[in-house]
């Protein structure tokens, strides 16, 4: 068995993985005694975690088949994301070694891909982390995967050069399947009185992927009212056979194909 590793920045984009993984043949994996033992120690046994009884409970989305096993885990920040990486390599047992780590994060308009790839690698090289196996395999560059005994890499979304986040590629889904939906979300968006809302009101609106988020969540509450987006994802068309053939998402497919060792 092939175990693999990856670390994204958001429910969303595990969301979105998931769906990568379904297409190379893998099952999410609901019922503990179907999960491979590699992995028990990753699914906590305690509740609530730190005390905090509105915390999410901290445990990875699993995929398998019969040759490949893969955790999925989501942290919010460079930091977060190395702190994930690094605690859960710490645990998990040395009689199996882990043959594939991926970290997906987004570029945002605010620093260029490369930017957050340099700063984020340059994290995960700390002495004190004691990653020495992960910091040999570390890419020179974003979206590719290293070879050897551990595959590596870090991808930038949405596609390792542009700046923006995964609601690009979301819209550009939507382009496919639901293009009346995004045209409609679109024209409500961009005709909102802004000047009849607080600052309070708009401070996530206003943040750089704060319009695109909306125009996405516009688009979800008419595939499942009242449900989230990653209801929607699991659902509904953003990922199929059709939106899998735009580039962006070839590249990210094939990136994640290479971390877990299915091509």
């Amino acid at each position: 068995m092939k175990y693999s590793f990856i670390v994204a920045e958001g429910s969303h984009d595990i969301e979105v993985l998931a769906q990568i993984l379904k297409s190379y043949s893998l099952k999410r994996i609901t019922k503990l005694n179907k999960l491979d033992p590699y992995w028990d120690i990753l699914v906590p046994r305690k509740f609530p975690i730190d005390d905090d009884l509105i915390q999410r409970v901290p445990v990875p989305t699993f995929f398998q088949n019969n040759e490949l096993s893969v955790a999925l885990h989501y942290a919010i920040g460079d930091s977060k994301l190395v702190k994930v990486v690094s605690q859960n390599l710490s645990i998990l047992p040395v009689t199996s070694t882990i043959s594939g780590i991926g970290i997906i994060l987004d570029a945002d308009t605010k620093e260029l891909p490369t930017t957050r790839f340099s700063e984020l690698k340059e994290k995960l090289i700390e002495p004190k982390l004691n990653l020495i196996q992960l910091q040999s395999s570390l890419p020179l560059f974003p979206g590719v995967v290293t070879e050897g005994s551990l595959r590596c890499g870090i991808f930038v979304i949405p596609d390792n050069s542009s700046q923006g986040t995964l609601e690009n590629i979301l819209m550009e889904c939507a382009e496919i399947n639901y293009p009346d939906l995004l045209k409609q979300s679109r024209n409500y968006i961009d005709n909102i009185n802004t000047s009849l809302l607080t600052e309070k009101d708009l401070e996530e609106f206003q943040k750089s992927a704060g319009k695109n988020k909306a125009i996405i969540s516009g688009i979800t509450s008419i595939l499942k009212p009242t449900k989230t987006l990653v209801t929607s994802l699991q659902d509904n068309r953003w990922i199929d056979e059709e939106t899998l053939k735009l580039d962006r998402l070839i590249a990210i497919r094939n990136f994640v194909g290479e971390i877990i060792g299915a091509l």
